[in-house]
């Protein structure tokens, strides 16, 4: 039977802590190895035997103990740094598992478009018998959630929540009616009736961005506007209210202004007036007490057809 030496029980432990030639001479000396295999010991010897396993197992710790303490710790990533290469990875956002979420809101944005309606909308109709659902529904338009209106029954979606100083952004389209009609109105009053107390800032093809008072409302002038791009094209819409001052921007251009509007606070509501109309990207936020007015830029007049004959320079305006 191989008697094994303590560097091949042990192996590694030469390159670490030299030849132990002397501690397995006094091991060996103390007795021998009978056939079955079994170590024996001459009496005399025992002792030394005892010293000599007393060694042994010392000699075994510092090895263990030197073996893992050569073993480098890992740090902790920290927050925002790459991952440890050793590490498992963290799934792809393209992994069934995990979900890719991307937010499109602006800061200090609250969008208002959002699957389940009842969530930031209640619904008012002149048809008790109509609900939100027939009226009103949520799809999806080039990655945006959509908000399509049938137009039919009359009424209007109003906010679960009341605004007073806030601005507030959105897009509309008409799909197919060039004399489609609709608006926003803001500062709506709890009144179950078509023509609520509100202002409202008209989306109706011919005058869109136009701001008026409705019902018992009241301000201290009206604006004009005609600022809409064609059927089928995406309008956008700007309100910023302050202190009863409302300022409309329509396609990037100052649409209308009022001022001394009473009351100066209510819910924010879109309204179904017979057509068919889209709206989405609607999204609010509330202003800051010291929040100063923002100023858009002014209007430009929209340019004049020409009167030219066809194939004729065009005609200069004078």
């Amino acid at each position: 039977m191989h008697q094994l030496s303590f560097s091949e029980a042990f192996p590694g432990s030469a390159d670490r802590f030299g030849d132990i030639p002397q501690v397995e001479s006094q091991l060996l000396s103390a007795g021998g190895v009978s056939g079955s295999g079994r170590m024996y010991l001459s009496r005399p010897n025992r002792h030394l035997h005892r010293i000599g396993i007393f060694a042994l197992l010392m000699v075994t710790g510092l090895f263990f103990s030197a073996t893992h303490a050569d073993e480098t710790p890992r740090a902790t990533p920290k927050a925002g740094s790459l991952t440890d290469a050793n590490q498992d990875p963290q799934p792809s956002v393209s992994d069934p598992g995990r979900k890719k979420v991307v937010s499109t809101d602006p800061a200090g944005f609250t969008e208002l478009i959002v699957p389940d309606l009842g969530r930031h909308w209640k619904c008012y109709s002149a048809d008790s018998k109509a609900t939100m659902e027939e009226v009103w529904r949520v799809t999806e338009n080039s990655g945006d959630p959509m908000l399509v209106c049938a137009g039919q029954p009359k009424g209007f979606l109003y906010s679960t929540e009341t605004y007073s100083d806030f601005e507030l952004t959105l897009e509309w389209r008409f799909p197919t009616d060039a004399n489609g009609n609709s608006g926003v109105l803001v500062y709506l009053q709890d009144e179950p009736r078509i023509w609520p107390t509100s202002m409202q800032i008209q989306f109706h093809q011919p005058k869109a961005g136009s701001v008026f008072p409705s019902g018992d409302a009241k301000s201290a002038n009206t604006s004009d506007a005609d600022l809409a791009g064609p059927v089928n094209t995406w309008n956008t819409c700007r309100i910023v209210s302050k202190g009863g001052r409302l300022s409309v921007e329509v396609n990037g251009k100052k649409a209308g202004e009022t001022t001394g509007a009473v009351p100066s606070n209510g819910a924010i509501a879109l309204q179904s007036e017979g057509a068919e109309v889209h709206f989405r990207r609607i999204r609010i936020r509330r202003l800051a007490p010291d929040e100063p007015m923002p100023v858009p830029p002014p209007a430009e007049a929209p340019a004049k057809p020409s009167t030219s004959p066809v194939g004729s320079p065009p005609a200069i305006d004078t």
